[in-house]
């Protein structure tokens, strides 16, 4: 039943859609070593991944685990063979330039004097613009054969850099084109601090609507390879959970583009909210997203968080609840987290459940949650403290008694006040981004 449940609500090849094939090989690896799918099914799907890049000896390693031979197949040998002709082209091609980029002072003091562009470099070093464009060729091939830690992000930042000056839509694409190749190798690095980097900018760029991005359908496409790409750095970040709610849910731009074309990802806003235990107001902003997009996804997570916090079905959402763990633990985003979102969840339902009962048995709902008879008490002590809920505990009786749910009037101001505050804000960031793009449709 679990297998199954996993198999389920597998997200790995909806995932796949909006990333880089290198990208999808871990999740693919992630879900070969949870036994999720038939071994030989893995195989070939391994298989037909890599035979977009050109890891060919990886490939041929694949091929030959899932056929049990140690023949190499006569079209993936010759692939190899033009693959490495090639790299010993561009590599040659290449050399002067790259030994020229090695000395880092030399390339530093000229981005100092603002002399790192192609004019400079083609009047004093006799480098052209073709070698320039040669470098962006070297780092994609590098990184097309897996290469990611061989000089990849750091090419690309060099090209971007010399060729900031250049004008017109077609070196403004090779240059967006050069920040997403970067992002990729840094993610598949691990360098999640430069890879968080490269998001911002990405994000800027794509919201300031770059000349060769001419429709809102491209607009959305790029929105959404972000978000997906970012799960990488959000939940390897120590922080990164707090900025994955702040692109998903504060950027109304973002939101949007969720919930039109990948409401999927909604799995990972919910599992970051919980997680991260923010103020009920951004919860109750989660519960209304889910409930609006019931209808185009749920899972057991978004489920649990709907009918406990909307429907008030505890029933349903305990049920939900359990079967949370094992989507988590076959996620390859989120099973780090199992354990941290398990108890984050039952502090949440416990609390929402008190809120709306007047007396609540403490056997009966540590039960449900799954919590053992010794440490139930102690643990709703530790709820009522931190949860901040007016209540008693009758240890004879074995319940939890509330008191009085009623708000002060404080609270109510304060609640209002952050609420104004918070629309002050969203409007501000809606005019300047209805006034930015309006400056660059001028432009262009």
């Amino acid at each position: 039943m679990a297998a199954d449940l996993g198999v389920e609500c597998d997200l790995t090849a909806t995932l796949s859609k909006s990333m880089d094939p290198h990208m999808v090989l871990p999740l693919l690896d992630f879900a070969h070593q949870r036994g999720l799918f038939r071994e030989q099914d893995m195989l070939q799907a391994k298989v037909d991944l890599v035979s977009k890049t050109s890891m060919i000896d990886y490939a041929i390693e694949l091929y030959q685990q899932l056929h049990n031979t140690d023949e190499e197949p006569a079209d993936m040998a010759q692939a190899r063979d033009a693959v490495m002709v090639k790299i010993e082209e561009t590599e040659a091609a290449s050399a002067s330039f790259v030994e020229f980029l090695s000395d880092q002072q030399r390339v530093n003091e000229l981005q100092h004097k603002n002399l790192f562009n192609v004019d400079y470099l083609s009047d004093k070093h006799g480098f052209t613009l073709e070698d320039v464009e040669q470098l962006l060729q070297l780092a994609k091939f590098r990184f097309e054969c897996g290469r990611y830690f061989d000089g990849v992000s750091t090419y690309l930042s060099q090209y971007r850099a010399i060729m900031k000056n250049q004008l017109g839509p077609e070196f403004e694409k090779k240059r967006f084109l050069a920040m997403w190749g970067k992002l990729a190798s840094e993610i598949l690095q691990a360098n999640w601090q430069a890879a968080l980097t490269d998001i911002q900018m990405l994000k800027d760029a794509i919201d300031h609507r770059p000349g060769h991005l001419t429709s809102q359908l491209e607009l959305l496409q790029q929105r959404s390879w972000l978000l997906h790409w970012s799960l990488f750095v959000f939940f390897n970040l120590e922080n990164g959970r707090e900025l994955l709610i702040e692109l998903f849910l504060s950027d109304e731009k973002y939101l949007n583009t969720i919930q039109t074309n990948c409401p999927h990802l909604l799995r990972y806003l919910t599992a970051a909210i919980i997680t991260n235990r923010r103020d009920r107001k951004t919860l109750g902003q989660l519960v209304q997203i889910l409930t609006q997009e019931s209808y185009t996804y749920s899972d057991p997570l978004t489920e649990m968080v709907r009918l406990v916090f909307s429907d008030f079905d505890f029933r349903g959402g305990a049920l939900a609840l359990a079967r949370c763990e094992t989507l988590l633990d076959n996620d390859f985003f989120l099973s780090f987290v199992r354990d941290e979102f398990m108890a984050a969840a039952r502090l949440f339902f416990a609390e929402q459940f008190c809120r709306v009962h007047q007396t609540v048995d403490i056997k009966s709902l540590s039960s449900t949650l799954n919590i053992s008879d010794e440490s139930a008490e102690e643990w709703f002590v530790s709820l009522v403290q931190t949860a901040r809920i007016d209540a008693k505990i009758d240890s004879e009786r074995n319940h939890v008694v509330m008191g009085n749910h009623l708000p002060t009037v404080y609270q109510n101001v304060i609640d209002k006040t952050k609420d104004l505050s918070s629309r002050t804000a969203q409007l501000v960031q809606h005019v300047e981004s209805r006034f930015l793009e309006s400056r660059y449709r001028t432009e262009d």
